[in-house]
């Protein structure tokens, strides 16, 4: 669909089920792009090849993620990505993933991101080394949409282990955005600083507290005061046993 006085669309995304686009043949002709309207879109090629998934789009957003829907992945996108208000943008599939908003051929298409009010970005996070990322040669509009921090399987994060999330060409003036976490110990929190030293924008997360931390849950079975001692045995579901003295005996 397109043309004069037409919203340019070149797939539609539908109904609960999830859709993954793995083709790793290169794309240089304009594309149409893809409305997410239900369910989950997912683009998955290797970022390290210089392929860009879904064509390149200068009259379209390359992709659009409607209220309730998924849309994003792992790979390379020419043009605007558009995450509308109560929309989610995922980076990776299923696992740590990259995505990347640029023009492979020519750099001459613009490829922002936007980010609505009221709208979210997941990123998964495992290590200092590995984690979920993106980044636009164009800018990042964030409007006090949501940077959603999950983490990974096999998690492992330490004390001041820092992840630089999003990086774009240059800052928008006086945007903001919010963090939240989310599955991770109750003990780990982070907090989010930006940085344009040397050019550029960059949202760098920080973590405060450790994965490495195991919080040990006992579930207590059983009770023996000991009234002539004073001691009471607790007998927990790991056998361990400890020892606390009896109030009100001596």
């Amino acid at each position: 669909m397109g043309g004069s006085g037409y919203n340019y669309v070149g797939i539609i995304k539908t109904g609960t089920g999830k859709y993954t686009f793995t083709s790793t043949k290169s794309i240089t002709t304009a594309s149409l792009g893809v409305q997410v309207y239900q369910g989950t879109f997912l683009v998955d090629i290797p970022v390290t090849d210089n392929t860009t998934a879904l064509g390149r789009c200068s009259q379209a957003n390359v992709l659009t993620i409607s209220a309730n829907a998924i849309g994003g992945g792992n790979g390379r996108l020419t043009g605007k990505v558009q995450v509308d208000s109560l929309g989610t943008l995922v980076i990776g599939n299923n696992d740590i993933g990259q995505l990347v908003l640029a023009d492979t051929l020519s750099g001459k298409v613009a490829s922002p991101l936007v980010l609505d009010k009221n709208g979210k970005i997941e990123f998964k996070l495992r290590s200092a080394q590995s984690y979920d990322r993106i980044s636009t040669s164009s800018t990042a509009t964030l409007n006090n949409g949501t940077l959603l921090l999950k983490p990974a399987t096999g998690v492992s994060i330490s004390d001041g282990d820092r992840f630089t999330i999003l990086s774009a060409n240059k800052a928008v003036e006086a945007d903001t955005f919010k963090l939240v976490a989310q599955g991770f110990d109750a003990n780990m929190t982070f907090t989010a600083a930006t940085d344009t030293i040397g050019g550029g924008y960059r949202i760098i997360v920080t973590a405060h507290g450790s994965t490495s931390v195991k919080q040990v849950k006992n579930n207590l079975t059983s009770v023996f005061p000991n009234p002539t001692t004073g001691v009471v045995n607790f007998s927990a579901d790991n056998s361990a046993i400890q020892l606390v003295e009896w109030p009100g005996l001596s």
